[in-house]
């Protein structure tokens, strides 16, 4: 079962990172007289607490390449705050930054330390330094302060200011809502940690392309600036005695999967549906996209599952074992406002939506309980029943008044109340989060870096010994990826002698914790043709991707058996602009083993694609749609009432032609029985390809509240494709869908109903065409229902109808002639 907590959150409390030298001129205090920009001037003029600074570089770089631990001082309006700090640990052993262009990423990461404010036992501090900037938060029960560096200046300027001086109005949703979802437990991840105190949550964290875009098209801004806010949450987490480190920061360089998102949850929809397609081989336990998109907040699945705290049955989505639900995202991501560098936003909304993936609800639920009692734990929010009150859920009466602020996973920034990071996440949530943690069987990080140690390619039956380094403890290999048979406990490892490719397991042992297992292959070189599997393509610039398996080996495509053109080379090679049917042949080899023979792979080529028609959506609950109706003006040109579909679809063929004129407006009027929040979109397949693509999509409509009638303007495009197509009409729960071919989203429950049309040309051709005996000029003869003739036509000659081609007695066409005759109405 997986639980999806939808959560937009808007904060109006910032907490922030802040950082000073324990040297007196790292930083000098700036007069705001001295800054040029009037915007930049009366934004800092709106914050009463900014103190400007200025860094000083040459002590600005030796603090970067400091590395030990550190005490810095950072001057304030009238006096100055001392932070004590020691270097942070926020990546996994084998962290490493990814791009969408298929590349691992060189770049100079920031240093991060993680301290206290002197002599403050209960405070904390958070801080990035990069060679030109000092950023951070430092929070305790007196003070909240953020210090970062201005954007858009030249010069290195920094400012410093209580965090709550600005506030974040991003809209916030109405509440948390939790659905059902079956679905089979994906097998158990290959690499585990075990040891309690050893265990580390790794986050794969992936930035989208506006993300990249709007940060200057810099994948080193990104990752300064990610990496950063990430360095406050990692704090707020190991405060609650959970180690959370990132494994993978991927940019998308490039245009990515999540684009047509237009609300929280319609992104991870797209995250969910994009890994799926992926086997959801993410690197990490949790994967969390962050869009710099102005979509209110972010969303995350929880499970539910058997009780592992108080009864309490909501679950982290690393207990299955799988990564079916191992999924969240944040939106709203800014690096300024108004180029004044803020992080209590960004902090707040990533820890949070993490939360719900270590299976926490909000403090207002009713579900939280002690071991005795159930109930909210503040009442700065409506409280959530254990299950919707129209299902027969109790309202539980609301918890008492935060003293002190509230916590991460309160709604408190929404009250005068606000958010304290100071007091975590509480009590009750911290002990639910490590019995998560110490229930989790099959987390995937660890505290040791898992050992290095290369492949081995064979041209023969023969032993191999390999050698694994990067361990400064105990070595130990094995013959599986969990559990198995200890194979050796030194470095070195000898093979049986290979008779086919085998693979084999080395840990690493330090300081108590065992680092996951590195995988590694001692590959048997063949030069029988690799295994292929044929393959068909449909659609216009249509791309296949070509797979193979070579055993470790080198795979090469080329166009011909011998010889021929290198088409490219690696699994997974997508070949492009397919127009036609075609072979390609899959090659292995090995530098010092030589080639194989080609193994050919057919690859069928269609025009036109058949049209997905998905089927598994539950309509049965009036997330339905009982009319469409196609107006032109104010003439019908077709009605259709329906009750929900066999299946949650339906194939709907007019039983007159329904003929929609390039060039022309026409409506369509959608009716629902309005009894739930439902969401509408709907595709007009203009190019004809089979494919209902984002640019064919005519609405997109969700509001969060019910409806019974929509209707829809559209005109066909001069571009269009002319002939029989498609339109789709899609209804859902809770969200305007993205997804034409899914029956997924919309939490399963809505239907789908396809309507098949005709486009003709913006010059309407006759119905009919009659041709008697005699001789017939040459050209395009088109009628948009029949044709018949008895003509003798000259080369070239076409016929075009919409239903019907009658060639009868009398008609002739030379043996060296072209004659073609089509079905698809007027041209």
């Amino acid at each position: 079962m997986k639980i999806l907590t939808r959560v937009l959150l808007a904060l109006l409390v910032y907490c922030s990172t802040a950082q000073a030298q324990k040297n007196d001129n790292l930083f000098e205090r700036r007069d705001l007289s001295s800054i040029n920009s009037l915007e930049l001037k009366s934004n800092l003029s709106a914050v009463p607490s900014a103190q400007l600074l200025t860094l000083n570089e040459t002590q600005g770089i030796e603090i970067f390449n400091e590395k030990g631990n550190l005490t810095l001082q950072i001057p304030l309006q009238k006096d100055f705050i001392e932070v004590e700090l020691s270097p942070a640990t926020i990546f996994s052993p084998n962290f490493k930054v990814l791009s969408s262009n298929g590349n691992e990423v060189e770049v100079e990461l920031p240093n991060f330390y993680h301290g206290k404010i002197k002599g403050e036992s209960k405070s904390f501090v958070a801080i990035s330094i990069t060679k030109d900037a000092i950023e951070g938060m430092i929070v305790s029960d007196k003070v909240n302060l953020t210090i970062g560096r201005l954007t858009n200046t030249k010069e290195k300027i920094h400012v410093v200011y209580a965090t709550n001086d600005i506030e974040n109005k991003t809209p916030i949703c109405a509440g948390a809502k939790e659905v059902e979802y079956d679905g089979e437990l994906p097998p158990l991840d290959e690499n585990q940690t075990n040891a309690a105190g050893c265990k580390a949550v790794e986050v794969y964290l992936e930035a989208d392309y506006q993300m990249y875009t709007d940060w200057g098209g810099s994948v080193q801004t990104v990752v300064n600036t990610l990496t950063s806010i990430f360095n406050n949450v990692s704090l707020l987490y190991d405060n609650e005695g959970v180690n959370l480190v990132i494994s993978t920061l991927f940019v998308w360089e490039t245009p990515d999967p999540y684009t047509s998102a237009t609300d929280t949850e319609e992104s991870l929809n797209l995250l969910d549906a994009y890994w799926d397609s992926q086997g959801n081989n993410f690197d990490g336990d949790l994967v969390h996209l962050v869009t710099s998109k102005s979509l209110g907040g972010g969303v995350a699945y929880l499970l539910g599952g058997t009780s592992v705290f108080n009864g309490m049955t909501q679950r982290a989505v690393f207990s299955s074992c799988g990564k079916n639900s191992a999924k969240g995202m944040s939106g709203s991501i800014t690096n300024s406002v108004t180029n004044v560098p803020t992080f209590s936003w960004n902090v707040e909304v990533i820890a949070h939506e993490i939360g719900h993936n270590f299976g926490l609800p909000h403090t207002q639920s009713c579900t939280w309980s002690d071991g005795n009692t159930m109930g909210a734990l503040d009442n700065c929010f409506p409280v959530e029943p254990v299950k919707p009150v129209d299902e027969g859920g109790v309202l539980c009466a609301p918890g008492p008044t935060p003293t002190n602020g509230g916590t991460i996973m309160s709604y408190c920034h929404l009250s005068s109340v606000g958010i304290n990071f100071n007091n975590g996440f509480g009590t009750l949530p911290s002990g639910k989060m490590n019995a998560e943690l110490n229930a989790a069987t099959c987390l995937s990080g660890s505290k040791v870096a898992r050992p290095v140690v290369p492949n081995q390619e064979l041209c023969s039956s023969q032993s191999v010994q390999f050698t694994a380094t990067g361990c400064t403890g105990t070595y130990q290999w094995f013959d599986a990826p969990m559990a198995g048979n200890l194979l050796s406990s030194v470095s070195t490892y000898t093979t049986p002698t290979i008779t086919q490719t085998a693979s084999y397991y080395v840990s690493c042992t330090a300081d108590g914790c065992t680092s996951r297992r590195r995988k590694v292959d001692a590959i048997l070189y063949s030069n029988n043709a690799p295994p292929v599997q044929d393959l068909a393509v449909c659609g216009s610039n249509a791309t296949v991707t070509l797979t193979t398996n070579c055993n470790g080996a080198n795979i090469k495509w080329y166009s011909a058996a011998t010889a021929g053109t290198l088409l490219g080379s690696g699994n997974n090679f997508q070949l492009t602009n397919i127009s036609s049917s075609m072979t390609v042949y899959a090659e292995c080899s090995l530098p010092s083993c030589g080639t194989s023979t080609r193994a050919p792979l057919n690859i069928t080529y269609m025009p036109v694609c058949p049209y997905c028609e998905p089927t598994g959506l539950n309509c049965s609950e009036n997330d339905m749609i009982t009319q469409v109706k196609i107006d032109q003006g104010n003439a019908n040109l077709y009605e259709n009432t329906s009750t929900c579909s066999s299946g949650g679809y339906s194939l709907n063929t007019p039983s007159s032609t329904v003929e929609l004129m390039k060039g022309n407006s026409y409506k369509i009027i959608t009716s629902n029985p309005g009894v739930y929040e439902d969401g509408m979109a709907i595709w007009v397949d203009y190019d004809r390809d089979g494919i209902f693509q984002e640019s064919e999509k005519i609405e997109s409509y969700y509001t969060g509240a019910v409806w019974t009638s929509r209707e829809t303007s559209f005109t066909i495009p001069a571009s269009s494709s002319v002939g029989i197509t498609r339109i789709r009409v899609k209804v859902v729960y809770g969200v305007a869908s993205s997804l034409p071919c899914s029956s997924t989203d919309g939490q399963g429950f809505g239907e789908i109903e396809d309507y098949i049309v005709t486009i003709s040309a913006s010059t309407p051709c006759p119905p009919t065409l009659n041709h008697a005996v005699g001789n017939l000029a040459s050209g395009t003869y088109s009628a948009s229902q029949t044709i018949t003739s008895r003509a003798n036509v000259s080369t070239p000659t076409t016929y075009q109808a919409g239903n019907h081609i009658l060639l009868n007695a009398g008609f002739q066409a030379g043996t060296n002639e072209t004659f073609e005759a089509k079905i698809g109405g007027c041209p």
